[in-house]
């Protein structure tokens, strides 16, 4: 968008407001964070002028601010957008730096005279178009001549009738709604130029009719060509691309169309990880890009192996793989792997009406059907291409099937291939026969699916000490050339043996063009700041979960950061703190990155836990290499991997903060956490600590209490006890770092990192930490200190206490939020009148929505509203079931009571627990009630608690943390045993249950009769007897 924009403003009373434009290519130099501050906004100074304010009232003035801040603010986010930046956050924005880049992308993306394939070239503007129509409109049309597919010549899985009628079922309003506020805003649109924003902002106008066109598809209408056109936009895939061959024309499609395309995908997803091979990795959920490059690194290092025949990998690249598919082949695919022709043709109508324009310098040009291929940026052609590939992918297993000596030769198990969607690399000898076959193979996928090996761009990788005549054999078979490691596969070189420093060199080129960008130069220090955390996050984070940097690598990639923060463009200038003293949270006096090297260790964290899940390909080849039957903390290699040597790192800190919540019990008995914090092995000495499952000492009637016993001390064996073993669920792996029970990047780097204690008296060039008081710089920072005792805070404090009559007792901030209480009258009427004067604006309390001031200042929009609240009896000849918990002075108590239809007592129970937290001693004191209701063979019934946390983990069967995932485990299996289902009742509703829950301190027992209950009790029983309804309070608009 060259020149400028022109926003005419317009007052109240029909005045001629400002018009906000100009040419000259007049720029924005800042975001208005605040609506109503005027600020700069321009080198044309476009600032609202000053007389204005006498010629205008109040309240007009207002009106122009206010107009004049919405143009500025939708001009901001125009800039935004057109910079296609991500990473930007509130501060930077609309800036010299935004500007600059929506100029470097457009140039980067003007297509310049192309070549023609006789050597001449296109110049002009509509040569240049029409070329571009000729070449896409080919490409996307089927002139070849179709091969008729005979049997496929190995099986395939098949998807089964129940997920057939899956695929095909009409969806619901709510799986529309999900699909479209699943969508990213920013996206850009299709030819319609409806955005996903759009379909967001409008749910409530169009949704009905958008559901009813999405379900008519469902129930066989074709899609509209205004739905299915599609913008080609030419991305070069390398810089002065000057044939349409290096170009990657990716599809801008319609959100209408987007949002059915998503909805298949969502549900086919479901079932790809049954379908397609475990070694193709791209576009399959639970699978990730990493596995592959693991497992390419692994087999780098076993090219060198002395064989008769030996090692050598050949990595293809397939030419335009997208747009090549053959649709009559395609469709071939899916009824083999079962897809009803109801569903084939589903999905067959989602591309089989494909129209495309292609856009040459901002410019549509030509209109065309497509009659081959997929779309690029159409949601469901993943999948699509998932199915074609699998061909070669079952063909080559096939292959080496029928003649083990063609697989590649590795101390773990075979691997034919990896995939990740059409990057492939296949593993095999270098044998006449091998080669041979792969040829053969390589030539019928061709001929049936339209594929197309770029024979120049495909290369082989091969043994150092492989003779010439041996490679001359690969080059005369298969045509590729021969590529020195390391070899470049998904991004990442791979090379044989130890990690050098020379690897890395890609890395630092593109952090170093990354931070030191021209259009860099225009940030402000804020702007650095997320500019360096948005480089940590993308550009070395993907090569650290592969490859472990050198200590060398990892210091040269902390300078390349920390020249950038300090220095200015032209110049350098005094760096402040050094690379490792910023890298802290804020809290601790750094700036919120993480070094490199505890980024590094956290990756290796992560695969040590993939290795424990044994969930993937990867993991499943190293268990087989190198753990062989013994667990992983115990072993011991002589001649480990690089990828083995990076684990052993970590090894102890993984294994500490490892948790097993038992299932079947496939947990070794000693070396792993699965009772304790602690392994066994540590806790119990004199015994030889052999390989023994958790399993295998619990019997169909429970544990083997004799035999726990000659093992453990009578304390432990107690603890073994209160658990369980539940055959038929998986044993699930807890990560005790994290309070959501699954592993994270974030929680393994506070395990890792060197934690600063804040407390201490540092500083650096004169200059205060974290742990100074920024205020006075000479006392430590505390909340007392911030808010009641610090100099500033302490001046507050008295010109309020003398002005408004308040009496400040005591000195810490409880004290003196006492004060303010008892003094609200006084100080209430003040902020009153600074609100109808207009002193106190919503804007100015943004983040603030429960301060006093802002209630105040713009009235309680909200009160606290009663409503009544029953307990609710069960059906007729049913139960129900109500538990609560209380926690007081650490130490957790339980009661709960089971009732008739007609709100009878069956029996009543009160359980001490110890000491743990409040969710804690919810799912305890539910578990306990459903004990004794197994006991007392009580099934089918609703268990009531008024936790709505742990109605939601009970739920979902989800991890949580530990100790308390074993207590939701066993919660569930309970209730599964008993047909029971949990559900939520408001705790004004629970008084019963909750007044069992208070009865401390109190011997364990059950209540039978309804005279054994605490009189509290006793009388809240009766209460919901006669169904008397509680008063509960809860938030409403006035």
């Amino acid at each position: 968008m060259g020149g400028s924009i022109g926003i005419p403003l317009r007052g109240g009373g029909g005045e001629g407001g400002l018009f906000l434009g100009g040419g000259g290519g007049g720029r924005s130099s800042g975001w208005q964070k605040e609506g109503g501050r005027q600020r700069k906004s321009g080198t044309n100074g476009r600032v609202i002028p000053q007389n204005l304010q006498a010629l205008a009232p109040m309240d007009s003035m207002e009106k122009k601010k206010k107009n004049y801040n919405r143009a500025l603010s939708i001009e901001c986010e125009f800039w935004r957008q057109k910079a296609g930046i991500r990473w930007i956050k509130e501060g930077d924005a609309n800036t010299a730096f935004f500007h600059a880049l929506v100029r470097q992308r457009r140039n980067s993306n003007f297509i310049s005279p192309i070549k023609r394939d006789d050597g001449g070239w296109f110049e002009t503007e509509h040569e240049i178009k029409a070329s571009a129509v000729k070449f896409y409109s080919d490409l996307f049309s089927s002139n070849r001549q179709r091969v008729p597919v005979p049997d496929l010549p190995f099986e395939v899985p098949k998807i089964a009738r129940s997920e057939n009628e899956m695929m095909k079922g009409i969806p619901s309003e709510e799986e529309v709604w999900t699909v479209v506020f699943g969508l990213d805003i920013d996206s850009a649109p299709g030819p319609d130029g409806f955005g996903a924003g759009f379909y967001q902002s409008c749910w409530g106008i169009i949704k009905d009719d958008l559901v009813l066109a999405v379900q008519d598809f469902f129930k066989g209408m074709q899609q509209p060509r205004g739905w299915t056109r599609s913008l080609l936009i030419l991305v070069p895939k390398t810089e002065g691309a000057s044939h349409w061959r290096e170009f990657r024309p990716i599809s801008l499609c319609n959100v209408s169309s987007k949002i059915i395309s998503k909805i298949l995908t969502n549900r086919i997803n479901r079932l790809l990880p049954n379908l397609i091979s475990p070694w193709q990795a791209g576009f399959v959920p639970g699978r990730g890009i990493v596995d592959n490059i693991l497992l390419a690194q692994e087999m780098m290092g076993e090219l060198d192996r002395r064989l008769a025949d030996p090692n050598v990998i050949l990595k293809l690249d397939m030419e335009k793989a997208y747009d090549r598919v053959d649709w009559s082949f395609l469709l071939f695919m899916l009824r083999q792997f079962g897809f009803e022709e109801g569903v084939v043709d589903l999905l067959f109508r989602t591309f089989s009406n494909s129209w495309f324009s292609v856009l040459v310098n901002g410019e549509r040009s030509g209109l065309f059907k497509s009659s081959q291929g997929v779309r690029q940026g159409d949601p469901l052609s993943p999948a699509f291409f998932l199915f074609v590939a699998e061909f070669l992918g079952r063909g080559i297993q096939q292959l080496f099937e029928a003649k083990k000596s063609r697989y590649f030769a590795t101390a773990g198990p075979n691997v034919p291939y990896l995939a990740f969607a059409d990057d492939t690399i296949i593993f095999t000898r270098c044998s006449h026969d091998a080669l041979t076959a792969v040829q053969d193979l390589l030539r019928l996928y061709q001929a049936y699916s339209g594929q197309v090996v770029n024979i120049s761009k495909s290369s082989f990788a091969s043994s150092s000490r492989l003779l010439e005549s041996r490679r001359g054999i690969v080059r005369a078979i298969l045509g590729f050339k021969e590529q020195q490691p390391p070899l470049i596969y998904l991004g990442i070189p791979l090379g044989r043996g130890r990690v050098t420093s020379a690897i890395f060199d890609g890395l630092l080129s593109r952090m170093w063009q990354r931070l030191f960008h021209w259009s860099s130069k225009m940030l402000s220090m804020g702007g650095k700041i997320i500019l360096i955390h948005h480089v940590l996050g993308s550009i070395p984070l993907y090569w650290l979960q592969a490859l472990q940097p050198p200590g060398a690598v990892l210091v040269v990639m902390g300078r390349l950061c920390n020249a950038f923060l300090w220095d200015n463009p032209d110049s350098r200038r005094i760096h402040w703190a050094a690379w490792e003293k910023v890298c802290y949270p804020v809290e601790e006096g750094g700036l919120g990155f993480c070094s490199f090297e505890s980024l590094g260790q956290a990756f290796a964290c992560k695969l040590w836990w993939k290795l424990r899940a044994n969930e993937s390909s990867w993991s499943n080849f190293m268990h087989c290499k190198y753990v062989k039957g013994v667990h992983p903390g115990l072993v011991s290699i002589q001649r480990p991997s690089p990828v083995w040597r990076r684990l052993l790192q970590v090894r102890k800190v993984a294994e500490e903060n490892i948790r097993w919540c038992l299932g079947e019990g496939l947990v070794d008995f000693w070396q792993d956490r699965w009772c304790t914090d602690v392994s066994l092995a540590q806790l119990v000495s004199g015994h030889s600590h052999s390989h023994l499952l958790v399993g295998e000492l619990f019997m169909d009637t429970g544990w083997d209490a004799q035999r726990l016993r000659q093992l453990l001390p009578g304390a432990m064996v107690e603890k073994v006890l209160a658990l369980r073993v539940f055959p038929g669920m998986r044993d699930r792996m807890i990560w005790a770092a994290s309070q959501s029970g699954e592993f994270s990047i974030t929680s393994a780097w506070e395990q890792l990192r060197g934690k600063r204690n804040i407390s201490m008296v540092d500083s650096l060039r004169g200059r205060p930490l974290a742990s100074r008081c920024s205020c006075c710089g000479s006392t430590t920072e505390t909340i007392d200190h911030l808010l009641v005792t610090g100099p500033v805070a302490a001046t507050v404090w008295r010109c309020f206490a003398d002005r408004f009559g308040i009496v400040t007792q005591g000195r810490g901030v409880q004290a003196r939020l006492a004060s303010w209480f008892f003094s609200r009258s006084y100080v209430s009427a003040f902020i009153q009148l600074l609100g109808r004067g207009g002193r106190l604006r919503r804007k100015d309390f943004q983040g603030d929505a429960d301060c006093e001031w802002a209630t105040f200042g713009r009235g309680n929009r909200w009160q606290d509203m009663p409503r009544t609240v029953t307990w609710a009896m069960p059906p007729r000849y049913s139960v129900k079931l109500n538990t609560d918990a209380s926690v007081t002075e650490g130490l957790a108590a339980g009661g709960g009571l089971v009732r008739t239809s007609d709100g009878d007592l069956v029996f009543a129970f009160y359980k001490e627990f110890g000491e743990c937290d409040v969710l804690m001693a919810e799912a305890l004191a539910l578990l306990e009630g459903l004990r004794l209701c197994h006991d007392r063979h009580i099934m089918n019934f609703v268990a009531e608690v008024d936790s709505s946390v742990l109605v939601s983990l009970v739920s979902s069967c989800g991890p949580a943390r530990w100790p308390l995932v074993n207590t939701l485990r066993h919660i569930q299996w309970l209730s599964g045993q008993m047909g029971v289902s949990v559900a939520l009742i408001y705790q004004e509703a629970n008084t019963v249950a909750d007044a069992l829950a208070c009865l401390r301190p109190q011997q364990d027992g059950v209540f039978i009769v309804r005279a054994e209950l605490p009189r509290k009790a006793r009388s809240a029983l009766q209460l919901d007897r006669l169904s008397v309804p509680s008063i509960r309070l809860g938030r409403a608009r006035h």
